[in-house]
């Protein structure tokens, strides 16, 4: 009877703890943000630039690659600019502030990343902070 009882008992446990899980999980997925979410989201996100990096001529001139090499990737018109990149921007400028980011948008990030990782300062305060959270939100 008493072995039925920790049985029991741990099963409770044990529904308790996935329900738990899913739950917490459920709270923090992050769903895909709209055009104008995103736009709203890089105006106010506080990202630094390459400028603000003071009196260390070795990490300006290192955040200055990263920038250039990641717009050339990632901006339209620029010298290697890609497919997905270009039809983001084509997507960008025909549709409405309430579309979803589309998957060319995330595979137009992700190219750009290597370039954007050349500098630590780049990667973390304009790169994650316009490129990948201002992408999604939590759900």
């Amino acid at each position: 009877m008493a072995k039925n009882i920790q049985i029991a008992a741990l099963l409770g446990i044990i529904i308790f703890a996935l329900g738990a899980y899913y739950l917490y999980n459920t709270n923090n997925q992050k769903k895909v943000n709209t055009l104008g979410e995103w736009y709203a989201c890089r105006s106010n996100s506080g990202f630094k630039i390459c400028d603000d990096i003071e009196e260390n001529e070795k990490k300006l001139k290192q955040c200055y690659k990263a920038a250039t090499d990641f717009a050339n990737i990632c901006y339209p018109d620029h010298a290697q600019t890609t497919k997905e990149c270009q039809n983001f921007w084509n997507f960008y400028n025909t549709q409405t502030k309430d579309a979803l980011l589309p998957q060319d948008y995330f595979t137009c990030v992700q190219q750009g990343q290597k370039a954007a990782k050349e500098s630590q300062f780049f990667y973390k305060n304009n790169y994650l902070v316009l490129w990948v959270d201002c992408a999604t939100s939590k759900s």
